[in-house]
């Protein structure tokens, strides 16, 4: 494993030019159904990772043309009876398909009907042994995440030296949540191997130097592969037997590996997602409206690497059959009133 894919993920994220656009739309009907279209615009092999990560396959109705740039263009439907429905074929799989879920909640209220529609995308770090509040403030934080969004529009030279100061100590936490992960499936591998030359505890007390070190290697670009990683075990542990210790973490360590490919590939796409609902729209926490069409962009770089990212929208539809109703029913009892009184004249 190249652990120098390790090294900062999140910056890779950030800084890795894509160069497939996605853009999904969904369109929520009357009766809660769901018409669901995807645009992928890539070239082939950008089409085939979008299909995957959006588990996009054969019950999809799919059309492609190709751009004036020569590119393809893949626009992929589905029909879904409900949001249940929709879920569980879009519920994805753990670091390997982009989980997303949607929920819609319709209430009738006689003269009018509320709609809610959520879409949720699920956090696509598993990384989480490390706090991210050990290296960031919930301020910091949110600074942070605000400048990566487009949506922070500070430029004051100490805001910049603060914004750079986070991503810096944000990175260093990706480094270092990635390290804990990898550190403790080689524990796992020690505890397996159960040498007393080579006990868990002496590898555990190294760890700090082993971090730093390795840590030197990836600054330096000199970390190459997993053969690299051991060789700094062994220096810092000063026991060649932890190469035993590796063999028997190789399973965990290319799950590891698999993660962070996701991670990368996930990060490659840019995102775009849109609802369009029925009604008047009333609340959202989307970044543009036209009309009863909601849209969401630029999420997937950062909030939804962190944690599960919900867009939501509501809208009112006017029921104008029990406004006509309730208007001929008073209407009625008006003639049936008026009726009487004149006849008791």
């Amino acid at each position: 494993m190249n652990i120098r894919t390790l090294a900062s993920p999140f910056l890779l994220l950030l800084l890795l030019e894509g160069c497939l656009d996605i853009t999904t739309t969904t369109r929520l009907h009357l009766d809660g159904s769901l018409t669901r279209s995807v645009l992928l615009e890539g070239d082939l092999s950008d089409i085939q990772l979008g299909s995957r990560l959006l588990a996009i396959d054969s019950t999809w109705a799919k059309v492609t043309d190709t751009t004036a740039s020569g590119n393809q263009r893949v626009t992929a439907t589905r029909e879904f009876k409900s949001s249940e429905e929709a879920t569980r074929a879009l519920s994805g799989i753990p670091t390997k398909k982009i989980g997303i879920a949607l929920n819609v909640e319709k209430r009738f209220r006689w003269f009018t009907t509320t709609y809610r529609y959520e879409e949720t995308w699920r956090k696509l770090n598993p990384f989480d042994l490390v706090p991210m509040s050990n290296y960031l403030s919930k301020r910091e934080i949110e600074m942070f995440l605000a400048a990566k969004s487009g949506k922070d529009s500070t430029d004051t030279p100490g805001d910049q030296l603060a914004k750079k100061a986070a991503e810096e100590r944000a990175n260093e936490w990706t480094r270092r949540n990635a390290f804990e992960e990898y550190f403790n499936r080689i524990l796992d591998g020690a505890k397996a191997v159960n040498d007393p030359a080579l006990p868990v505890d002496t590898i555990r007390a190294a760890k700090d130097r082993i971090y730093k070190r390795i840590s030197e290697l990836m600054d330096s670009d000199k970390m190459k592969n997993d053969d690299s990683v051991c060789q700094v075990f062994a220096a810092e542990l000063a026991n060649p037997n932890i190469k035993r210790v590796f063999e028997a973490s190789a399973g965990a360590l290319a799950q590891i590996k698999e993660t962070m490919e996701f991670l990368l590939e996930s990060g490659r796409p840019r995102y775009s997602v849109s609802a369009v609902v029925p009604g008047l729209i009333t609340s959202t926490n989307a970044q543009t409206i036209e009309g009863n069409k909601v849209s969401w962009r630029d999420f997937g770089e950062t909030f939804v690497y962190f944690a599960d990212y919900t867009m939501w929208v509501e809208s009112t539809v006017a029921n104008w059959w029990a406004i006509l109703g309730t208007g001929v029913v008073i209407v009625g009892i008006g003639l049936v009133m008026v009726i009487g009184l004149v006849r008791r004249k």
